[in-house]
Formats: structure tokens, C-alpha cells, sequence
């Protein structure tokens, strides 16, 4: 169960919702259950940013999905959280991609290197005896 609190905790989709009801002279003693067609995958982390945490996944897709809901919700703050957290990601795997590259491209040098050397040592070996 939530608190009109936590839903009414900033500008957003859940306190319309409590601002409506307000207009409509709706009893807010009342327990009420309110439906919204989105994909629940990742409504607590909706929730519990209401609540203020701010701990998300480290997954790029998550964090997409989590900008999409918080947009749909006005939620401003965790939206633009989750799309500098997917972003800094997204640095670091481009990051990581480059170092695997340099490093492929050191280990060609290298074996370059040792064929030349093969090479030359096959050619001036008959010399030797």
C-alpha cells in the first residue's frame, strides 16, 4: 500500500490523480485502488524514487525502460538520473571496447614482430651451420 504522501510528493501523474479526486469531493479516508495500464516491470523503482531512494540497476536497458516510465509519470528527476546513469554506461563500454582494441591491435604489432624476426632468423640460419 502507498500513502497519498508518497504519491503526492512532487508534480506528477499520481498527484493529478490526488488533485482529481480532491475536485470531485472524493472521500481520501478511503482506501482506493487505482489501475494504470503500464508495464509493472519496473514500477518500484517508480515508487520507491516517490520514496526517495535513488538506487537503480546497472543494466542500459533497464535504465531506458526506467527514463520511459518516469517520463510517463513526470517523474523529472529519476527520468534524467536513469538517462545520465545509461549514458555514463554506455562511456564506460565504449571506454572498455576501446582498451580491448588497443590491446588487439598491440598483440598484432607483437606478432608481427616475432615473424619478421622468424623470417630473419630462418634466412641468416643457413649461415650459421
Amino acid at each position: 500500500m502507498t500513502t497519498y504522501e508518497t504519491l503526492n510528493v512532487s508534480d506528477n501523474f499520481f498527484s493529478a490523480l490526488i488533485r482529481a479526486e480532491a475536485a470531485d469531493k472524493c472521500e481520501c479516508d478511503n482506501v482506493r485502488t487505482v489501475y494504470v495500464d503500464r508495464d509493472p516491470t519496473h514500477f518500484r523503482y517508480v515508487l520507491n524514487s516517490m520514496r526517495g531512494s535513488c538506487v537503480l540497476p546497472d543494466s542500459r536497458l533497464a535504465l531506458s525502460e526506467i527514463a520511459i516510465e518516469a517520463d510517463y509519470y513526470n517523474l523529472f528527476e529519476l527520468r534524467d538520473m536513469a538517462t545520465g546513469m545509461c549514458r555514463h554506461l554506455e562511456d564506460m563500454e565504449n571506454v572498455a571496447r576501446a582498451r580491448q582494441e588497443n590491446a588487439a591491435n598491440q598483440i598484432s604489432i607483437v606478432l608481427f614482430r616475432l615473424d619478421a624476426i622468424g623470417q630473419t632468423l630462418r634466412r641468416i640460419a643457413p649461415h650459421f651451420g
